[in-house]
């Protein structure tokens, strides 16, 4: 009863463990890098202009060192985002096969253990089959995500050492921990 659903089975068990591809974004990533490397310079002569400001007010000169540190993190950290992402997405792919593999296959078939049950499993397997598709499109829709965020990743990072602007960048550095991660969850859930 279970053997129609097999390559829905295969599929979404695919799309829970396995590392979305992203080389086929690293060009856009890569425009998305050369886009936040232009404001590079104007921070520079900001925390500059700041720091000569400064005179002899100990505050504005800690202020503009921590710009400047912040400056230093961020291009370090901008440029290795496509790497820095895929590890984390193929951290998760890693610990999501591991968890899976701890699951036992049988649990998602349906079986038909006596005749009095056969009405009852068809309409389960009606409803599982529905069940599969929606996640199957819930995947879909988060492979989609963790691929768009390596390239909105560098402005994510870009954001959070700007002062004024790191709450943003924050949210969309977890925004996308959390879609990566998705995974992971639901792994664990399905072992308990």
């Amino acid at each position: 009863i279970s053997a129609p659903l097999q390559p829905l089975l295969w599929l979404i068990k695919t799309m829970l463990s396995e590392p979305v591809i992203l080389s086929l974004f690293a060009p856009v990533w890569a425009i998305m890098v050369y886009i936040v490397s232009l404001f590079y310079g104007l921070l520079l002569l900001y925390a500059g202009f700041r720091f000569m400001m400064s005179g002899h007010d100990v505050q504005m000169r800690a202020d503009a060192k921590e710009w400047l540190r912040n400056i230093f993190l961020m291009v370090v950290l901008v440029q290795a985002s496509f790497f820095l992402y895929s590890l984390v997405v193929t951290i998760n792919a890693s610990l999501t096969a591991g968890v899976l593999g701890m699951v036992d296959n049988s649990f998602f078939t349906l079986t038909l253990d006596n005749a009095l049950n056969v009405q009852f499993q068809l309409v389960f397997w009606v409803l599982y089959l529905v069940q599969l598709l929606v996640t199957a499109l819930l995947l879909f829709i988060r492979y989609i995500l963790v691929a768009v965020g390596v390239i909105v990743m560098p402005l994510g990072i870009f954001l959070f050492f700007v002062p004024p602007l790191k709450e943003y960048g924050l949210m969309v550095m977890n925004f996308f921990g959390v879609i990566i991660f998705m995974t992971f969850f639901d792994a664990l859930i399905l072992l308990v």
